[in-house]
């Protein structure tokens, strides 16, 4: 077996669901004495009870997680924290992780246990789908971060830490390839006369158009349009279905209409 397949605990809380499952699959049936469990923990990590253990964890308090969706309309877009990340640079190896529904996720593993156990040609990965699967069982999110092509996930209320820590990993990763299609912007090339603000149609001056980018039109009913999202390079037009737009002062991109639109 390949051990870098394995996802170990990675926190209390990663390590007291797991517990949580192995005792619950175990007796065959639920874990209901909290206390025990907490004991339970605290010795598999060597501490003599669980005071113990509860004097270090009362330190830091909960970590506060983001928050992921997924958009399945249009180009079909990965939401973390706000920030929009096609779903298309998964699968160009850009990002190693997608986000994914949980109880859908469940439903589909099972499914796959369910064949590879008819077929003893496909038993050896039954498991690492298995340890999924108890991962997918211990969360109670609606969405879990999936690794891509192997076999893993990530839930934030079962290691907020490693969960944080992935999604500041993706949102660079995705913001760093977008820089990089449209290249480094800035107040140079034709200096646009006629640039109006999208919503209210103030007239904005000073704009060039190698500091303009395009977004998808569909992208302005969100609440923001913060800088890492999708963008693609402006070249003089706008096509249909897009809006020009601007860095703006506060970290974000201002959409614009042009004159000639």
């Amino acid at each position: 077996m390949n051990n870098s397949s394995i996802n170990l605990p990675s926190s209390v809380s990663a390590l007291r669901a797991a517990l949580k499952v192995a005792i619950e699959h175990y007796q065959g049936s639920p874990v209901k004495n909290e206390n025990k469990l907490n004991e339970t923990t605290a010795v598999a990590l060597g501490f003599q009870n669980y005071d113990q253990l509860a004097a270090l964890l009362d330190g830091p308090g909960e970590v506060e997680t983001y928050a992921i969706d997924f958009d399945y309309t249009g180009g079909q877009q990965m939401i973390i924290n706000g920030i929009r990340i096609d779903n298309d640079l998964v699968h160009d190896g850009v990002l190693a992780y997608t986000v994914s529904d949980r109880l859908e996720r469940i439903s589909d593993i099972r499914m796959f246990i369910g064949e590879a156990q008819r077929d003893s040609k496909r038993s050896s990965g039954v498991l690492l789908m298995q340890a999924d699967l108890d991962t997918l069982l211990a969360s109670e999110e609606e969405y879990v971060l999936e690794a891509y092509g192997t076999s893993g996930f990530i839930a934030a209320d079962l290691d907020p830490e490693r969960f944080n820590k992935t999604c500041d990993e993706m949102i660079e990763a995705a913001s760093e390839y977008y820089n990089k299609q449209i290249g480094e912007l800035t107040k140079t090339g034709k200096l646009i006369a006629d640039a109006f603000t999208y919503y209210g149609a103030d007239a904005v001056s000073d704009l060039y158009e190698n500091e303009l980018v395009l977004i998808k039109e569909d992208r302005l009913a969100d609440d923001k349009l913060p800088l890492g999202m999708p963008v693609y390079p402006y070249k003089g037009t706008v096509p249909e279905g897009y809006v020009a737009a601007y860095t703006g002062s506060f970290g974000e991109y201002v959409p614009i209409t042009l004159f000639d639109e």
